[in-house]
């Protein structure tokens, strides 16, 4: 097994920190939205939707206190490998979430063939929403 290499990072400047919270603020409304469709029985297309963008918009605020630049995607799978290789990790929880990628794009606009996973999709925003706002918040 190898050491990771400890990396000399700069803090992140107050613009990042300011935007870093408010994707932070917007996954945990997406969060809200999230577990409130899924408790009113909507559609899996709306649930997984929400899910989906709390987790994206969760690991991009990390992303941005790490100083990674942002790139335009929302495949979670690309964005958790880059958070990966950041000094905040996400948690196994977290990297598996990358599932939730074609709830976000794909099955909101083209006929759904799976069902969701509600239970598994509300865990993965609420785990990823928890490490970004102890990541953000610590740095």
């Amino acid at each position: 097994m190898t050491e990771r290499c400890a990396r000399a990072v700069s803090s992140p400047s107050p613009e990042q920190r300011e935007y870093a919270a408010l994707l932070i603020a917007k996954a945990a409304g997406d969060q809200q939205a999230a577990h409130a469709l899924a408790l009113a029985g909507v559609a899996d297309e709306a649930i997984g939707f929400h899910a989906q963008q709390a987790v994206e918009k969760a690991v991009k605020s990390v992303l941005v206190v790490a100083r990674t630049s942002l790139p335009h995607t929302h495949d979670l799978e690309r964005l958790l490998a880059l958070a990966s290789e950041s000094d905040w990790p996400p948690p196994p929880t977290v990297v598996e979430a990358g599932w939730l990628t074609p709830w976000g794009v794909q099955f909101r606009y083209d006929e759904v063939v799976e069902s969701l996973d509600t239970e598994a999709a509300l865990a993965a925003c609420d785990a990823a929403l928890s490490w970004a706002v102890e990541v953000v918040h610590t740095e």
